[in-house]
């Protein structure tokens, strides 16, 4: 039967086609997401998604008896999650249905459809470290009306300074509203629209530390199934407590990660100011609640950067502030200055003077977050492999 506006739940199930010549064993289990369609003469328009991802793509009448469906030459790509994996290590990150028939079926005879049934062709490109390849893939789908409620993904504590992000567990309608609520603060979300549905909420606002918020939301998925119970609570990382602004030569309190810690000295150079600064090297980080005086209006430090080879250009210190309530996030600004003095250190070869930065802060409010976050260079996408020795960190 000919389908209508609809939504289904699918599972796709992935084989391995008879062209593929590949020796390994291939695995999978099913791809499940929304599917949505509309009715557009002969034609409908896909919509399929879920876990923030969305995807579109047509389905054209292929059969007038049995009525089927296929897909235009652009395929319909799916939203995966490595649910296909080879025995030689690499998983699926990337699907496309290239050849398909679906039906629709009615087995009680209501004229509504019951569920739907597909199968044909596809290609998955698979990953292996940065080593990627397309394989031939068979596959079948299955799916049944969709009567879940939507919901949104739990997440672990929320960084201050890090953009809010609220993903929906499948596409939702853009009259959707939703916003955080706790004892003292509320914060409005904005919806993140792609095409014609929502997949996220976001907000700026430098959330307060240590806070546990409610979702609040109205509204329903494309087939109009409303949120339900059990939303995730939204908590946001512990206060690590007032940084004393002593110029790091008392006990830090900080969140640190990675190899962050307190030195006093880096090869042959010595800290900065007084016996110990905080040094940040790559795939670190380090956070700090800095009280605000009346009337300050900015925060300062002096940062040293350290590399191990000599680079061609070196990036802004990755050190960004924002007022807790506010929704400006500062970024520090340096000047362009190539590090070439060796520095006797096993690892961190060369620096460059030490700097002055200023952070100003615009708006208005009290405390601050500040985060030092040198960039993983594991994914070969820095710039540079570098660390940061800072001092005398005080807002003013």
């Amino acid at each position: 039967m000919r389908l209508g506006e609809s939504s289904w739940n699918v599972d796709v199930v992935f084989s391995p086609s008879e062209e593929w010549e590949g020796d390994a064993i291939l695995t999978c289990r099913p791809l499940q997401s929304t599917l949505h369609v509309a009715s557009g003469g002969l034609d409908l328009r896909a919509v399929v998604g879920r876990n923030g991802s969305i995807f579109s793509g047509s389905l054209v009448s292929k059969t007038s008896s049995p009525v089927s469906y296929g897909v235009t030459v652009f395929g319909l790509e799916l939203p995966t999650e490595s649910e296909c994996e080879l025995s030689d290590g690499s998983a699926l990150w990337h699907a496309i249905l290239s050849e398909v028939t679906l039906q629709a079926l009615d087995e009680n005879h209501d004229g509504v459809a019951d569920r739907i049934e597909a199968s044909g062709v596809a290609t998955g490109d698979f990953l292996l470290a940065d080593l990627a390849y397309t394989i031939p893939l068979n596959f079948e789908l299955h799916g049944v009306p969709d009567t879940q409620p939507p919901s949104f993904l739990a997440q672990p504590a929320v960084h201050p300074l890090d953009t809010f992000t609220l993903t929906a567990s499948e596409p939702i309608s853009t009259s959707t509203t939703a916003r955080l609520d706790s004892a003292t603060t509320r914060v409005q979300l904005a919806g993140l629209a792609q095409l014609g549905a929502y997949t996220a909420f976001t907000s700026q606002m430098v959330l307060p530390w240590g806070t546990a918020f409610s979702v609040q939301v109205s509204g329903a998925d494309l087939a109009g199934v409303p949120f339900g119970s059990g939303l995730p609570i939204v908590k946001t990382l512990a206060d690590p407590g007032l940084f004393a602004q002593d110029g790091f030569e008392g006990p830090l309190n900080a969140w640190l990660t990675g190899e962050a810690k307190l030195v006093a000295n880096v090869g042959t150079f010595p800290a900065l100011a007084g016996g110990q600064s905080l040094f940040v090297p790559v795939g670190s980080s380090a956070t700090l609640h800095l009280a605000r005086p009346p009337g300050a209006s900015r925060v300062r430090l002096s940062a040293q950067t350290f590399v191990p080879l000599t680079p061609i250009y070196v990036p802004d210190p990755p050190i960004e502030a924002g007022v807790i309530g506010g929704s400006v996030h500062v970024a520090a600004m340096a000047d362009q200055v190539i590090p070439r003095t060796p520095t006797e250190d096993a690892r961190w070869s060369y620096t460059a003077p030490p700097q002055e930065l200023t952070l100003p802060i615009s708006e208005s409010g009290g405390d601050i977050v500040l985060r030092i976050a040198v960039p993983d260079c594991s994914d070969d996408l820095c710039l540079i492999t570098e660390a940061l020795l800072v001092d005398d960190l005080r807002v003013e």
